[in-house]
């Protein structure tokens, strides 16, 4: 499978899971630095109308982590400290979305 396929395939999972703005907001916090905490990612989804809900930013954020867009190590105690899961493919969701 070529590369542009892959990203290709994985932006189709987060389209069909309805997470291309979740994404976009994601990948733009990971632009600027290597992890981001819970509240960094709840900040970034909040600025979308669509994710005002913190239950609708919780599960946005579930569901990537679920798609390998985000990690973070299991049984973490707060602040959880995100990382980006595939950095390049975070990339691609932000070149898509403009």
């Amino acid at each position: 499978m070529l590369v542009a396929e892959y990203y290709q395939d994985r932006y189709r999972e987060i389209e069909t899971a309805g997470l291309q703005d979740a994404a976009k907001a994601v990948a733009i916090v990971f632009q600027a630095r290597a992890t981001a905490t819970d509240r960094d990612l709840d900040a970034a989804l909040a600025d979308d109308a669509d994710l005002k809900d913190a239950a609708v930013r919780i599960a946005s954020r579930e569901a990537l982590n679920r798609l390998g867009y985000l990690w973070c190590p299991p049984s973490q105690t707060p602040p959880i400290v995100w990382t980006a899961g595939i950095p390049s493919l975070m990339a691609y969701v932000l070149e898509r979305a403009s």
